[in-house]
């Protein structure tokens, strides 16, 4: 009985090993595209930026730098980003797993992720959570990654700051920071809900209540003027997109090929 069992389930079993390698095969190969894709564009990038930039920095489009360049010039530490990813667009397999499963456990949420601008006289950072990874990344090149499909952000507002009290929210953040960018692996480990509540407790911006209560609010209770979470004299403003679907749809790669085909 056992083996007439097995015998029934050999060609379902076979099936499914069948399915499941195709899916690897095929999203692994996706992947590997995408890579490539991405490389040549940072690595022949006079190709797809435009010649009116003053720097050498890309931002991942062919066109409207100057547009990015001044969103980045009035990002400040403290600013929130709110990230949406394109799960076809990621640069490994392990990435798109990690994608499609968030986006399936998350389907309630108009955000997949979070993150924090930090500012020094060496330029802008974005501490962000990415697949459940926690990492520090010049603006430039977070910026650049071809799997943010929709990425927005609201600045951080201060009310009744005194010089003082500004210059300890400087240094706190900027500690945290130095913190995670001078490890050995300036990596954590963690969800995007442990890493927000992580990062604002560590700027001290959160409400007692909040910090001894352990609240992990959702990351759409971030994008309001004012979360109940933050300390009264904090603030987030009107929200600012940055990148979206449709301007996506005219990424460098695209534009770049039409350009090349009408010009044949």
């Amino acid at each position: 009985m056992f083996k007439k069992i097995v015998s029934n389930l050999k060609p379902f079993v076979f099936s499914i090993t069948a399915v499941g390698g195709s899916f690897v095969s095929y999203y692994s190969y996706l992947a590997y595209l995408n890579r490539k894709q991405f490389q040549d564009q940072k690595e022949n990038d006079e190709l797809y930026k435009d010649t009116t930039r003053e720097t050498n920095e890309y931002f991942g489009l062919s066109w409207g730098y100057k547009a990015d360049y001044l969103v980045k010039e009035k990002i400040d530490s403290g600013d929130i980003f709110f990230i949406k990813y394109d799960c076809d667009e990621c640069l490994s397999l392990k990435q798109m797993i990690w994608c499609n499963l968030l986006q399936t456990y998350k389907q309630d949420q108009e955000y997949d992720s979070i993150g924090f601008a930090y500012r020094d006289s060496n330029g802008l950072y974005i501490i962000s959570n990415q697949f459940g990874v926690t990492k520090v990344m010049e603006y430039a090149d977070f910026l650049s990654q071809p799997f943010l499909s929709e990425l927005s952000v609201r600045k951080l507002i201060t009310k009744d700051q005194t010089r003082a009290d500004s210059r300890a929210f400087f240094q706190s953040v900027k500690a945290h920071f130095k913190k995670l960018n001078q490890a050995d692996k300036p990596e954590i480990k963690e969800s995007s809900e442990e890493f927000a509540i992580n990062y604002l407790k560590s700027i001290n911006i959160l409400q007692d209540q909040v910090v001894q209560e352990n609240l992990k609010p959702y990351i759409s209770e971030y994008d309001k003027a004012n979360p109940f979470f933050l300390k009264p004299r904090f603030s987030f403003d009107n929200k600012i997109i940055i990148r979206s679907a449709t301007n996506k749809q005219l990424n460098s790669s695209n534009l770049f090929t039409s350009t090349a085909s009408f010009n044949k």
